[in-house]
């Protein structure tokens, strides 16, 4: 068995390890853990599909589960392994292209899964997001960037159908296939606009325009019955400044250390898909609880910086001693300040 199947296996292992803890974890986990308890139960327990605000993917998914299973840690367990799994392959699709290659470093990137604060936030909490976003950056990377242009469409409809946000990606979907220089000109555009307000006023023409009714739903969502503003309404100094640091700091870093680096092309890619990812956010961030525009970008975080420290020329046996000390070290911060295990 060659090195690059014994790791794979390994991390799949641990993939499998991972979201059976996360199923099994206490309840009070998760501010919508009760919430999605009960409507897995009240899935099992009708006959069809419930009446529910619910996307009709996601409740497929649990009258599917139901069919096998009537425990709330295995439904947990099961979204848990689908949204992680899915972004292990999506980081192994951009890792695999030619000049590219660090087999160990998918052993790293489940690492950065398990210390990063939007994972465990979409596994536990956002668990429709989660999924959606995990298909959608699959389906970026496996056939969009090939132009499967059919595959795609499928994928990317099968990711609505469990969170209507992936929706807002679609305007900004083929900036893909610009240069970079001219996809992060845009990304830097729609940051100040977004920071000046202009955004806002854009949406509302346009919605107007079109009449689409869409600028009030985005607007109003969230807002108390009783009238005020939504928490997180519209622009944040710190979630700006989070959601911009991190391909600032690549870009500084992969300059800085280019002598140590023998391709780029892993970067870039990942960057080029965060630039856009970042862009629902600019656009529609002006309205109540502006992190679940910012989060579409927030989960893709890992994928930059392992595909920096990847991109690394080090010797491999080298890193892949580091990257087994980094998943020891993130397991145990996972199993104590994510699951409390030892509180």
């Amino acid at each position: 068995m060659n090195r690059l199947r014994v790791i794979s296996l390994s991390t799949f292992g641990m993939v499998c390890l991972c979201s059976l803890l996360l199923g099994f974890r206490d309840l009070s986990i998760g501010t919508d853990s009760q919430t999605y308890a009960s409507y897995f139960l009240r899935t099992a327990a009708t006959t069809g599909l419930m009446s529910s605000r619910l996307e009709v993917g996601f409740m497929l998914l649990m009258k599917v589960i139901s069919f096998f299973t009537t425990s709330v840690s295995l439904f947990f367990a099961v979204i848990a392994f689908i949204s992680t799994f899915l972004l292990v392959e999506s980081y192994k699709l951009i890792n695999s292209a030619p000049g590219n290659r660090d087999s160990g470093s998918q052993i790293f990137f489940l690492s950065m899964l398990l210390f990063s604060s939007w994972w465990i936030t979409e596994v536990t909490n956002g668990l429709r997001q989660g999924i959606a976003l995990a298909i959608i950056y699959f389906a970026i990377i496996k056939y969009l960037r090939v132009r499967s242009f059919r595959k795609f469409t499928i994928l990317f409809l099968v990711s609505a159908s469990f969170h209507v946000s992936t929706l807002l990606i679609l305007p900004f979907i083929l900036f893909y296939f610009l240069p970079l220089t001219w996809i992060a000109l845009v990304w830097g555009i729609a940051g100040i606009t977004y920071y000046l307000g202009f955004n806002e006023i854009i949406v509302m023409s346009v919605d107007s325009l079109l009449d689409l009714g869409l600028y009030q739903q985005i607007k109003n969502y969230a807002v108390p019955d009783n009238g005020g503003v939504a928490q997180w309404s519209g622009f944040s100094y710190l979630f700006f400044g989070y959601t911009v640091f991190w391909p600032i700091i690549l870009f500084g870093a992969t300059i800085y250390f280019s002598k140590f680096i023998k391709d780029k092309n892993q970067i870039y890619e990942s960057l080029r898909i965060y630039l856009i990812l970042c862009l629902p956010y600019f656009i529609f961030g002006f309205a109540g609880y502006s992190n679940r525009y910012a989060v579409i970008a927030w989960l893709f975080i890992p994928f930059l910086q392992v595909s920096f420290i990847s991109a690394l020329n080090f010797k491999k046996y080298h890193k892949l001693y580091i990257y087994t000390i980094v998943l020891f070290i993130a397991f145990f911060y996972f199993m104590v300040f994510r699951l409390r295990l030892l509180s």
